[in-house]
């Protein structure tokens, strides 16, 4: 059988002002800085997303999913700053007018999977696959309008853009089998790719003032191996994991073990201990 369904979350464009305030005292030179800001904005945010799944028959099942989200903004607004020396005689001012165009936020979340049942009841194998994607474009312009001890010819128009792509894929394999009455055995892969990419730059009038860049690239890979028994009075985990992580130039190799033991005293009062290794 095949299940489709298509939903689309639309909210209306809004508009919203934000007032804010920041007041800096540098203990070098005793001067203290002081900033007022408003800002108007709107946009609007659409949320999307759909589903399918297919019964090859009824030990196999293929499903598959996609959900987005947009985000689109702007803003205008006005940004007042001062500088006193320490007797709060004023030392300069600035008065701006502040834009911002573009501010947009883009996410896409796509699933895939397989799942597979054998004649024995409860083993599964599960293939499954998701890959994430978010990006991101701010730019924002400061044109000075007014200015007091404030060498103008410095600059008139600040413009500073940021951009921003994560990309993250997912793969797991896991297997599932009853051995005995309340026993299960459990056995695994997973591995997973994140990747970061953005860039940030500043122009003072249409001069490039600074500009950066990052990349940056995760890898991690595992294999697990878990044991679990429930019977009426006693519930036991046990659990090792092997994980690979790559960042870069650095390798780390970890093993990680699981367990955990709860007793039922009664249907009110449990006794439970367990142990676990967390990598920071």
């Amino acid at each position: 059988t095949i299940n489709p369904y298509f939903n689309v979350i639309w909210i209306p464009p809004y508009n919203s002002t934000e007032l804010s305030s920041i007041d800096l005292f540098y203990a070098s030179s005793g001067n203290y800085y002081t900033q007022e800001q408003e800002k108007k904005q709107k946009g609007f945010l659409m949320g999307y997303g759909t589903d399918v799944q297919f019964r090859i028959d009824c030990l196999n099942i293929l499903q598959a999913s996609i959900d987005g989200v947009h985000t689109n903004r702007s803003f205008t607004g006005e940004r007042i700053e001062y500088l006193y020396n320490p007797n709060s005689v004023l030392i300069s001012s600035v008065k701006s007018l502040l834009f911002s165009p573009t501010l947009y936020r883009d996410g896409v979340n796509v699933q895939a999977s397989y799942l597979h049942k054998t004649r024995l009841k409860g083993e599964t194998l599960l293939l499954k696959y998701n890959y994430s994607l978010d990006k991101g474009d701010d730019n924002s312009l400061q044109e000075l309008t007014e200015t007091t001890g404030f060498d103008a010819d410095m600059y008139r128009l600040n413009l500073i853009t940021s951009d921003i792509i994560v990309k993250r894929h997912e793969v797991l394999l896991d297997w599932k089998r009853p051995i005995a009455k309340g026993q299960q055995l459990n056995m695994g892969a997973e591995y997973s790719n994140n990747f970061i990419h953005s860039y940030d730059g500043q122009w003072l009038d249409d001069i490039e003032f600074n500009n950066s860049e990052f990349r940056h690239r995760t890898q991690t890979g595992g294999v697990y191996a878990g044991y679990s028994l429930k019977t009426k009075s006693i519930e036991a985990d046990a659990r090792v994991e092997y994980d690979y992580t790559r960042m870069q130039e650095k390798k780390l190799n970890d093993v990680i073990p699981q367990a955990r033991l709860a007793y039922h005293l009664d249907d009110k009062n449990t006794l439970i201990a367990s142990y676990a290794m967390r990598i920071i």
